[in-house]
């Protein structure tokens, strides 16, 4: 989610003159912020550490804080063996007892306050590393959350609740007809039916400035939050935080760091201010791959190899290709989606290309490779809506009804890198007669793998994902990066998402009431925590 004012400005230049009024608009009031200056709100936080002194109390130790800079300690969280904080106090008194103390029983069911807070790029394991070093000790242990691919915030956050399909994998489309410009769709968050369910956002039309100034704007949209959660009644709030990726786009690794030490601050004094009557639930859209990256222009290798690559499909050698956002995935068009396939894979910082064939099953291919994946449904009934979520009383994923069923046929080297898996299941008798694996069975098998989930997640990427479904879809190594030339001048990319690979797919959840299972795909974790009696709000 990247600079709006810059992309318009990359539409003046092309001569895009019927809205210049428009586009004048925006950027004097771009110019007004950056004259008058613009006012971002500050969060409230505990110090960025206790005081170092320690009580021993029944119920574990005790850390002390100083609140307000305030010469006697003001506040405590007392942490259990297990390592989680079971009890906050309010005052110590000279003798070492605290004054006022709130118990923190698990899955109670009865506070006042639930924020479900969504973090945009955040990789599982950062919060695991900060979990681990002493960090989110309010919060139960994170979760694995697997993304959709392409690992898009919209993709994700639509999978989250419920409201896919996405019209496209990014707002610049090729809609059958014609290539759909994305800014503006962008501006007007076209592409994101989950946004109606938010209830805190800036809005995408200020994603520019974000990007722009990661770390205030962070601290904006954790007041905004806190604002509403103070301005409100008891009830559930859900905010959506962008500058998060900003953070990780400018400052790669250390810039995520600073902003989880920040934002665990921030729980903490939403557990002080609302004297422990709060759940808080964290969950990130996707992960990213923390890595410098340099762009790969798909477009000019298929110009090489004599493809005529623009905004309309009228013969086999036309490719239509959006570039929009710098990520490590793309989209292309084709009348010819195998033959495209196959001639990306030999591009240098391609890992890996998808296409459909006519029948349904889909086509993997890499340098080295080639396979089909087919998938079915139980006893060979038509394939169910690849979708294994817990909400609206829906099948589990080892339930019958509504299972799917895949196989991986190799027919050179091996794409997926799965064989190997595929043989230890054939061997403890998970593979039917005609070469099919249950998908519970496939998913618990495959989860740790170079590519997560794969199989299920290149099947949804075909079957349902978004409304203008691409034939080609393109892996792009760790290091590069696709998307829009213009943008590419205006930013140093230090971390990436969108690929098929684990460093991108990982995302996490966690919270305070109660502990979700270790891995779940994004279409569950809703219905997970509605299961659990975290969520409460029907979506």
């Amino acid at each position: 989610m990247l600079l709006y004012h810059a992309g318009i400005l990359c539409r003046l230049m092309r001569g895009n003159l019927l809205k210049i009024g428009k586009h004048i608009q925006v950027w004097l009031g771009a110019l007004l912020l950056a004259v008058v200056g613009c006012h971002l709100k500050e969060p409230t936080l505990l110090p960025v550490s206790h005081s170092g002194a320690e009580l021993k109390t029944e119920r574990g130790k005790a850390h002390i804080y100083h609140i307000d800079d305030e010469p006697i300690a003001n506040y405590v969280e007392v942490v259990s063996d297990a390592g989680r904080v079971v009890e906050i106090g309010y005052g110590v008194g000279t003798n070492g007892q605290i004054n006022e103390s709130v118990l923190r029983v698990p899955g109670n069911a009865n506070r006042c306050r639930r924020v479900l807070i969504i973090l945009d790029s955040i990789p599982f394991h950062l919060v695991q590393e900060a979990y681990d070093s002493g960090r989110f000790r309010n919060f139960y242990p994170p979760s694995r959350v697997i993304a959709p691919f392409p690992v898009m915030t919209d993709l994700c956050l639509n999978e989250f609740f419920g409201t896919s399909p996405a019209t496209a994998v990014e707002t610049e489309y090729f809609d059958g007809e014609r290539l759909r410009d994305g800014w503006f769709g962008y501006a007007e968050s076209d592409n994101s039916l989950w946004l109606s369910k938010v209830d805190v956002s800036v809005p995408f039309s200020q994603h520019n400035h974000v990007y722009m100034d990661a770390a205030n704007w962070f601290g904006h949209e954790l007041a905004l939050i806190e604002e509403a959660l103070v301005e409100g009644d008891c009830g559930e709030t859900v905010g959506y935080v962008v500058s998060t990726s900003a953070l990780g786009v400018s400052g790669g690794r250390n810039g995520h760091v600073a902003g989880l030490v920040t934002l665990d601050r921030f729980c903490q004094a939403l557990m002080h201010r609302f004297r422990g009557d709060i759940e808080i639930t964290l969950l990130s859209d996707h992960g990213h791959n923390l890595r410098e990256s340099r762009r790969l222009s798909l477009r000019e290798a298929l110009d090489d190899f004599g493809y005529d690559v623009g905004a309309r499909l009228e013969d086999e050698n036309d490719v239509v290709i959006p570039e929009f956002g710098l990520v490590s995935c793309a989209v292309m068009y084709s009348n010819s989606p195998g033959r495209l396939a196959r001639d990306l894979a030999a591009v240098e910082g391609v890992e890996l290309v998808a296409f459909r064939f006519p029948d349904g099953a889909i086509g993997v291919v890499d340098r080295g490779g080639e396979a089909i994946v087919t998938a079915r449904g139980l006893n060979g009934m038509s394939v169910p809506h690849p979708s294994a979520s817990l909400r609206d009383g829906a099948a589990s994923p080892g339930d019958d009804a509504g299972a799917l069923l895949f196989r991986y046929d190799v027919l050179r080297g091996d794409p997926l890198r799965m064989v190997e898996e595929f043989n230890r299941l054939k061997s403890r008798g998970k593979v039917d007669s005609d070469g099919f694996v249950r998908d519970a069975d496939l998913r618990d098998a495959s989860i740790d793998l170079f590519y997560p989930d794969v199989l299920y997640r290149l099947h949804r990427a075909f079957e349902g994902l978004v409304v203008h479904t691409p034939q080609v879809l393109v892996s792009i190594e760790d290091g590069w990066y696709a998307g829009s030339p213009f943008m590419s001048q205006f930013l140093k990319e230090r971390a990436i998402h969108g690929n098929l690979n684990e460093n991108n797919s990982f995302a996490f959840v966690m919270s305070t009431q109660a502990q979700l299972p270790v891995t779940l795909r994004m279409d569950e974790v809703l219905g997970e925590l509605q299961l659990l009696g975290i969520v409460r709000r029907d979506y």
